[in-house]
């Protein structure tokens, strides 16, 4: 396993009503941002839940355009959880219960839920088009492939999608790890599988846009392209400033 890269910068703020992430590594270029994770986001139902994946981003994007909170995009959330994987033994005793308890609460989010994020897929002929923070500002797509049989990310021949999805330069091995970090049940058996989509069910998805999301069962944590359905979302609330 290569060396966890994270910011010695790297600490929580506990609040009342939600927690403070300051200096978490984002991206390719690993720039520092400060997130904002709402406290309590499971109980927030809002009737756009029980609608199509379509309603669903627009939603965000509505909560987005006034300043509220919204379901971070997938590379946001993967800097979260390789972030606390990283500080896990975290010097300080007051940061190390900190990041334990908001990785608990990460646990229970997306324990038997799919946690939306706001990173899609469009499923083109040819390729498919990822996107992360979907109609938001500075909205970034690249092309990828995602189609083909579910398979454990860490032994996957094609570890360049899983970056791009993650947004980082880790290997999918530590991406693995770092999601059997945060699901916490089975260390020595969990597996990180990612659910893609055949080539029969890609045509009856052409042109169609699908949230990325991820969930925890037994002892598998699941990355979700193509198969959402429409109920059991839980968003993590928050917001990322850089």
């Amino acid at each position: 396993m290569e060396k966890i890269v994270h910011s010695k910068n790297f600490r929580i703020t506990n609040l009342t009503d939600s927690y403070v992430l300051h200096n978490v590594l984002i991206g390719y270029n690993e720039r520092p941002h400060t997130i904002e994770i709402r406290k309590g986001a499971l109980n927030r139902p809002t009737t756009c839940f029980t609608g199509s994946e379509e309603a669903l981003l627009n939603f965000f994007q509505r909560q987005y355009s006034v300043g509220k909170d919204y379901p971070l995009p997938f590379p946001c959330l993967f800097g979260i959880i390789h972030s606390l994987n990283a500080n896990k033994n975290h010097p300080d005793p007051e940061q190390k219960r900190n990041v334990h308890e908001l990785a608990s609460f990460l646990r229970e989010s997306f324990d038997n839920n799919y946690i939306p994020t706001n990173s899609t897929l469009t499923f083109m002929p040819d390729k498919e088009i990822l996107t992360h923070r979907y109609g938001l500002v500075r909205e970034e797509k690249k092309e990828t492939f995602f189609i083909g049989k579910n398979e454990p990310i860490k032994t996957t021949s094609t570890p360049e999608i899983y970056q791009l999805l993650c947004g980082t330069k880790c290997s999918p091995a530590q991406i693995d790890q770092d999601f059997v970090y945060l699901h916490g049940k089975y260390p020595n058996e969990t597996k990180t599988i990612a659910l893609k989509v055949d080539s029969e069910s890609k045509r009856k998805m052409l042109y169609l846009t699908k949230i990325v999301s991820f969930f925890g069962l037994d002892d598998r944590v699941y990355i979700n392209c193509g198969k959402n359905p429409l109920t059991r979302w839980h968003a993590i609330w928050g917001q990322a400033f850089d």
